[in-house]
């Protein structure tokens, strides 16, 4: 697999369910923010390999093996208020610690 439109014949599997969840706009958005990658892949040194972040995502309490919360979660990363908040790992990933802990201050702030 390598990085390419979501428009291609071979990504209309991820077009479909991520336009569900998202919208157009914002599939193509989280798309391109991802490499043109599915959310449940990331390039490390130019090798696209499963993101551990997605993994550890998926199981966390917050998706709970749920596979749309898991790619919703992850399409967060990707925002302007996420990603003013949290620095990358020198591999360019985030972290599971970063990610509950911005989940974690969206509700603090929503009960506040």
């Amino acid at each position: 697999m390598s990085g390419c439109s979501i428009n291609r014949k071979e990504n209309q599997q991820y077009k479909e369910l991520y336009e569900g969840l998202f919208g157009e706009y914002n599939t193509r958005y989280v798309w391109e923010k991802n490499g043109e990658l599915p959310l449940d892949k990331t390039r490390i040194g130019g090798e696209i390999v499963d993101s551990q972040l997605y993994n550890d995502v998926l199981e966390s309490e917050y998706a709970n093996g749920d596979v749309n919360e898991a790619l919703r979660i992850m399409a967060r990363t990707f925002s302007t208020d996420f990603q003013s908040q949290y620095l990358p790992n020198e591999d360019g990933q985030y972290t599971i610690d970063q990610v509950t802990d911005f989940i974690s201050n969206n509700i603090a702030k929503k009960i506040a």
